[in-house]
């Protein structure tokens, strides 16, 4: 009777091992994902703090990611287009008359590349 009654016990703990094993995968993956939200907001929190762009910064946890922030700030910086001077005037009244489309794009180019001739 003893063996009758392991039979029966059997497909249910192997039931049971797999529900068990079912229950790990799914805590495992809860907790990649709560781990992911939590680097998620620490990106944009450091990202806020160090002006670094969430997207670039990476690391485990926030101490990487800091370190990594501290890494690159140095390395972006904005770039700000060239300052012309006269180039956004217009001639007041009673001076020389409004360049052609044309002239224009010919003094900027030459003070662009510093051309002695800007002035054309």
């Amino acid at each position: 009777m003893m063996d009758e009654h392991t039979e029966q016990d059997a497909p249910e703990a192997a039931e049971q091992a797999d529900a068990a094993q079912q229950i790990a995968e799914l805590q495992a993956k809860l907790q990649a994902y709560e781990t992911a939200e939590q680097n998620n907001k620490l990106r944009q929190q450091i990202s806020k703090e160090t002006g670094v762009p969430e997207n670039v910064l990476y690391g485990n946890n926030e101490k990487e990611m800091r370190q990594y922030a501290a890494e690159l700030k140095p390395l972006l910086r904005t770039v700000h287009a060239p300052v012309l001077d006269g180039v956004d005037r217009q001639p007041e009244d009673g001076d020389l008359p409004p360049l052609t489309h044309q002239q224009t794009i010919k003094q900027l180019t030459a003070k662009i590349f510093h051309h002695p001739h800007a002035d054309m």
